[in-house]
């Protein structure tokens, strides 16, 4: 078995209708048997085949269906380092006269190993935050997701620093915005301050604690990560596409329809979250290829 790093996929490699193996940018050829994909369908068909070899061996109406999925995302992905974990206003009555140390040990590592959602006590602040977005405006009361990694893995974080990892998921900030406005560092910088400045209302100068930020919009998303549109479940989970219509009707069951080729990627039913489930399912289905 290979294993190969770093490694940037040019095309796939066809032999009339089937899918052999893959050229990598370095121009090295892999064979195999099966070829499974773990990128959206955007990036699969029309990245890694030319426009020739859609033609020759897709169908017109194949072809329409995978130009149709929605990828447009809604997600600015803020990940910080902070000197100290924020303390919550909910949990001021647990908190009284207990220093730091034993504020993580009895208070944060039962309290903050899951998700953390601020900005949506209700459905219409989070239908107000999306219709601003539909509009191309970056949210002014964004729904924020945080979780707090390092509460669980003390490895990411240097021992004894007193430092954490945090992840922040804030919604709603458009792939496209209005006027064709660009996500450049002064608009990101400026989200990502609403979105502080929204968390120490729930906790109180969590902002100052602030020592790093990693700032991904949509569009960044996309770029670094060859996410189409920024999206992280490759293409929209509606119930146009969802169960047996995603990605599309055609190729639904994990295996494409150019032969020995399948995908894993969330695309797939049951769509995109850390679940592993559409890789479970794209390997029971590939097994019998085999």
């Amino acid at each position: 078995m290979n294993i190969c790093l770093n490694s940037s996929v040019k095309r796939l490699i066809l032999n009339k209708d089937e899918v052999k193996g893959i050229v990598l940018e370095n121009g090295r050829e892999i064979y195999s048997k099966i070829i499974i994909s773990n990128i959206d369908m955007n990036n699969t068909y029309f990245k890694l085949l030319t426009e020739e070899d859609r033609k020759k061996y897709l169908t017109n109406d194949f072809i329409k269906s995978l130009e149709n999925i929605d990828y447009n995302s809604p997600v600015f992905k803020i990940n910080l380092i902070v000197d100290k974990l924020p303390k919550f206003k909910c949990l001021n009555k647990l908190i009284k006269n207990i220093n730091y140390e034993n504020y993580e040990k009895e208070i944060a590592n039962l309290n903050f190993p899951g998700t953390i959602h601020m900005n949506s006590e209700s459905i219409k602040a989070i239908h107000n935050s999306y219709l601003e977005a539909l509009q191309g405006f970056p949210s002014l009361s964004p729904m924020i997701e945080m979780t707090i990694p390092s509460i669980i893995d003390k490895s990411l974080v240097p021992q004894n620093s007193k430092h954490h990892v945090i992840g922040l998921f804030c919604q709603y900030a458009p792939y496209k915005l209005k006027d064709n406005k660009k996500w450049d560092l002064k608009l990101k910088k400026e989200f990502a301050n609403l979105v502080y400045s929204e968390i120490d209302k729930y906790a109180p100068r969590f902002s100052e604690s602030i020592l790093f930020e990693d700032l991904l919009s949509p569009n960044d998303l996309e770029t670094e990560f060859s996410l189409t549109g920024g999206n992280i479940f490759h293409g929209s989970m509606d119930t146009n596409s969802i169960s047996f219509c995603r990605p599309t009707i055609e190729n639904s069951n994990y295996k494409q329809p150019l032969n020995n080729l399948f995908s894993c990627s969330a695309a797939m039913h049951p769509g995109g979250g850390v679940m592993g489930a559409s890789g479970r399912n794209c390997a029971l289905t590939a097994l019998k290829f085999i």
